[in-house]
């Protein structure tokens, strides 16, 4: 199992995506959203993350980017 502090590169294009990290609306919260401009406006890639504080909120979010779908099987 990887650690949840390394960032996985885009599923679409390979590139390292962007992490922001700012204060919640509501006080006391944290957000991280982590994306990538791949395919301009109209196709990002993003994730994000909330928590009590920015270690969570970051945790959060690179949990949620690094997950990915299992590869499908060849079919003969």
């Amino acid at each position: 199992m990887s650690d949840a502090r390394e960032i996985k590169p885009c599923p679409f294009c390979g590139d390292q995506p962007d992490v922001r990290e700012r204060a919640g609306m509501d006080k006391g919260t944290y957000v991280c959203v982590i994306s990538c401009m791949c395919g301009g406006y109209s196709a990002l890639a993003h994730q994000y993350g909330v928590g009590l504080n920015p270690e969570y909120a970051r945790v959060n979010a690179l949990i949620a980017w690094n997950r990915r779908a299992p590869l499908a099987e060849a079919q003969p």
